[in-house]
């Protein structure tokens, strides 16, 4: 269902790589999460890529999985309940990096494309041949 999602949201072959790796590791560090696709397709939905939903994948894994790296639930409410709203702070914090670093890679992209593009434009629109006839 993540792939699918993933798929239809056109992620990139790359990121998607990215993604099950860190999937499988996560899955190994802390176990398997419950409805693995919908989380995926939420982060999705919310413009994640990239490095950016590798690591929500890792902090899904490690707040809700079922493995010897999950973060258990000892008593306290109320100390549980400050430490997931601080990691999902710092989460968020930490999206919102990779997000603003992924729109200016894309940025500086969108700029070589279009300086290439006017060049070729320009190398067009230069006169052939010699100047004295049909250019033969």
């Amino acid at each position: 269902q993540a792939l699918k999602a993933a798929k239809n949201k056109g992620v990139r072959a790359g990121d998607m790589a990215d993604m099950t790796k860190e999937h499988s590791r996560a899955i190994d560090e802390h176990g398997p999460t419950d409805n693995f696709g919908a989380f995926v397709q939420g982060k999705l939905d919310q413009g994640l890529r990239g490095q950016a939903l590798s690591d929500a994948i890792r902090a899904e894994h490690a707040a809700r999985g079922k493995g010897k790296g999950a973060i258990k639930n000892t008593g306290k409410g109320k100390d549980k309940d400050k430490v997931a709203k601080e990691r999902d702070a710092k989460d968020r914090e930490k999206n919102e990096k990779d997000r603003e670093k992924e729109k200016r890679e894309k940025d500086a992209r969108e700029k070589a494309e279009k300086a290439e593009k006017e060049s070729k434009d320009v190398k067009e629109k230069e006169p052939k041949g010699n100047g004295k006839g049909k250019g033969n």
